[in-house]
């Protein structure tokens, strides 16, 4: 069975449709009565709310493309319950006026043999189709570039908006070349990670009107591309950026963020909600809608996917080399974030990724957000403990390697905003993050966890490093590397996949004591600190600033 997106080339279409949105239709032949199976339940509701207050779609239209008679049957998804709307009748090819001001699900049933090629949402025609630029930053092996570009041309040669867009990939070490293609742009520079790259891109997206920031190892669909296209072509602000929302490879049918708020750590918005839960996914598209949701001052949008328009950008991505770049970008340029029913990015589960380098990069960005940005502002000991948060709890599960790559960051923030400038690829950090000991851990402890001990003990004395305490082994699968309710009381930690981390007070002292003093440090400076990033910012953050990294970096 063939599901598929019938475009609208060789559709005796109105000059003024414009296709908002492709169904996900089985396309075949139904029988008198069959209900026609649409198969992606998020993807497939039409949020009438945001097509109507953030566009110039106008009057939004349904239609099946084939031949035959069908009834349409809408539900609307409101907060006090489903609603079932009156039915309306159509003929395929004709185009059925849907009412705005609802979540809408929709239900196709054929009347006599009705033979469906596809069904799409129509609108007005745009003053102008967005050019856009598809951003694209590169290194060693791609993380799945290849498969990404693949999709990226299928949109560009099948669908009618696939003309006005291009690719930039800015390769800053890529192992194996790039298969060219029309409307590709290939870049290369030294290794300036995703902010680097993103920057370089934008610099050379000029003429276009739009830019999609998106990773190599992010999985988008074409049908994510064309909704992406269509809204941006039609939004009535340039402040009006789209963010894709986040799957993981792990657990592709549950969302895992659409939309995240900055609020002294990073919290995804929706986590965990299924794509195939209406009631959940209704409250999901009605609360995205509203304006205030879509203008909090700490909202931001991932760069797994992330689109905007270039008019509206003022200021560039500070040189974090990785993490907090995107979270930045978006605060910096206050824009109203929109995020769109089935536009999403697969790619691999974060706690995955977590290790000295990641946790080195987030921990950088989480201190700088917090002095630069005033809607973030916050004293001393409030920014100082969202340090110590990230360093106990490295502490706590005897990653001792983690502990140090975090003082190192630490200890670059509190250098100044000189030492980003002087330092865009963070090369010397790196190097000696990827020197440190991991540890092996030996004469492994047997049996489970400690249980004898109220959790405060374990909290107050960093897992039994402080006061004498734990015993035993807990095990803990990739994906719960997190979960620190289940390594309190223990000796050793065995996550899968990585090395046993066991407790080893030779490295716990003396790092605790080096936090000690980063920490009275950080609190001591952190008035100064604030004036300087806050002075620095705008210099770091330009066009200017960026050329003026990537001429100072080696290959």
């Amino acid at each position: 069975m063939l599901r598929a997106i019938v475009f609208m080339a060789g559709a005796n279409l109105d000059a003024q449709d414009f296709v908002l949105q492709h169904f996900s239709v089985a396309a075949r032949i139904y029988g008198d009565g069959q209900p026609v199976d649409f198969s992606d339940t998020w993807g497939d509701l039409v949020n009438t709310l945001k097509w109507s207050t953030l566009t110039t779609a106008g009057s939004l239209r349904f239609q099946l493309i084939g031949r035959g008679r069908y009834s349409l049957h809408l539900t609307a998804l409101r907060a006090g319950g489903a609603v079932a709307l009156p039915v309306i009748h159509g003929i395929a090819g004709q185009a059925l006026t849907l009412p705005i001001g609802d979540v809408l699900q929709i239900a196709v049933r054929a009347q006599g043999d009705l033979r469906v090629m596809g069904c799409t949402l129509l609108g007005a025609q745009p003053a102008q189709v967005a050019d856009l630029a598809i951003c694209i930053p590169a290194y060693g092996a791609g993380r799945g570039l290849a498969t990404k570009l693949e999709v990226i041309v299928d949109y560009m040669c099948r669908f009618p908006l696939g003309r006005f867009c291009r690719v930039i990939v800015v390769d800053q070490g890529l192992s194996e070349g790039i298969c060219p293609f029309e409307g590709l742009q290939v870049i290369r520079q030294p290794n300036l990670g995703g902010a680097g790259g993103f920057a370089r891109a934008l610099s050379a997206s000029q003429g276009a009107s739009h830019c999609l920031f998106t990773d190599d190892d992010a999985g988008i669909s074409a049908e994510a591309l064309h909704r992406t296209h269509a809204f941006l072509s039609l939004a009535t602000g340039a402040d009006i950026a789209v963010a894709g929302a986040m799957t993981t490879r792990q657990r592709p049918d549950r969302i895992w963020e659409n939309g995240a708020v900055f609020d002294r750590f990073c919290n995804g918005l929706f986590r965990d909600v299924a794509r195939d839960d209406v009631d959940a996914l209704a409250e999901l598209e009605r609360q995205t809608a509203q304006s205030a949701w879509q203008r909090q001052s700490a909202l931001y949008g991932g760069w797994w996917f992330f689109a905007f328009a270039r008019a509206h950008v003022r200021v560039w991505p500070f040189p974090y080399f990785l993490r907090g770049d995107d979270i930045g970008f978006s605060l910096a340029n206050r824009f109203r974030i929109a995020t769109l029913n089935g536009v999403h990015a697969a790619q691999d589960d974060f706690a995955l990724k977590e290790g000295p380098q990641s946790l080195f990069y987030d921990l950088r960005g989480h201190l700088v957000h917090h002095m630069v940005f005033a809607q973030l502002a916050l004293g001393r000991f409030a920014v100082g403990w969202i340090g110590a948060l990230f360093v106990l709890r490295s502490l706590a599960r005897f990653r001792y390697d983690e502990a140090e790559a975090l003082l190192i960051a630490w200890r670059d923030v509190i250098a100044g905003p000189r030492r980003f400038a002087l330092a865009p690829d963070a090369q010397p950090q790196r190097a000696r993050i990827a020197a440190l000991p991991r540890g092996a851990a030996h004469d492994l402890p047997a049996g489970g966890r400690s249980q004898r001990m109220p959790l405060w003990y374990w909290m107050a004395t960093i897992n039994g490093q402080l006061l004498p305490g734990g015993r035993g082994i807990a095990h803990l699968p990739a994906l719960r590397r997190r979960d620190m309710a289940a390594i309190w009381g223990a000796r050793a930690i065995a996550i899968e996949g990585e090395p046993v981390a066991a407790r080893d007070r030779r490295r716990f002292f003396p790092l605790f004591l080096q936090f000690v003093a980063v920490w009275l440090l950080f609190i001591l400076r952190f008035k100064h600190l604030v004036r300087a990033y806050r002075a620095a910012y705008p210099q770091l953050t330009t066009q200017q600033a960026w050329e003026g990294y990537a001429s100072t970096v080696k290959p």
